[in-house]
């Protein structure tokens, strides 16, 4: 259901050790890049055929009913398997409230956005101080994401019902294929 690149676009010197910037070695880069693919594609292969369960046996009210009880629980779930690492999801245009992106995610997910706009590819961020290196892996909006985050169009009446009743102040309609969806964001504490 979801699409992420799997290329490091670069990263941000933003800790200084008495005065001398906080580096990542390349190979270390590269280490923390495959486990951040790793763990993101482990969480979407925990969620993903929950909600085509869902989705089978009750359509896109169903789904959006099991998303909401599971979505959150796997997530933790998933970070609980990995001492000294937390994953999450965020998105400028979030459904439930807890994914509210903080200002490094902010500035990540609109950067893509412009990319996104450039017709270029869109890659994953690495971030890093001298105690964490965050890596923020984009969520592209796909065929089937389309049923409970699409237009008017492509969200049924009683989708947009159910929708309406567990998330009434939902941003995160509207959506096109193609169209980033957010983000999963990766800490490694270090």
């Amino acid at each position: 259901m979801v699409i992420f690149g799997a290329v490091f676009t670069g990263c941000q010197k933003d800790a200084t050790v008495e005065g001398q910037p906080v580096e990542l070695q390349k190979e270390q880069k590269a280490e923390y890049l495959q486990k951040s693919e790793q763990l993101a594609k482990e969480l979407q292969d925990a969620l993903g055929p929950r909600l085509m369960e869902a989705m089978q046996a009750g359509g896109p009210p169903n789904a959006i009913k099991v998303c909401q009880m599971v979505a959150e629980e796997l997530t933790e779930k998933t970070s609980q398997n990995y001492p000294n690492i937390r994953i999450s999801r965020t998105a400028l245009r979030f459904r439930n409230p807890d994914n509210k992106p903080d200002e490094l995610a902010y500035q990540v997910l609109k950067a893509w956005e412009t990319q996104l706009e450039s017709n270029l590819p869109l890659e994953p961020h690495l971030n890093f101080t001298e105690n964490q290196v965050i890596i923020h892996r984009p969520i592209i909006t796909s065929g089937l994401c389309l049923m409970c985050h699409g237009t008017q169009e492509t969200i049924n009446d009683q989708t947009r019902e159910i929708l309406n009743q567990l998330y009434p102040e939902d941003l995160a309609t509207g959506f096109k294929n193609g169209d980033l969806r957010g983000a999963f964001r990766i800490e490694f504490e270090r």
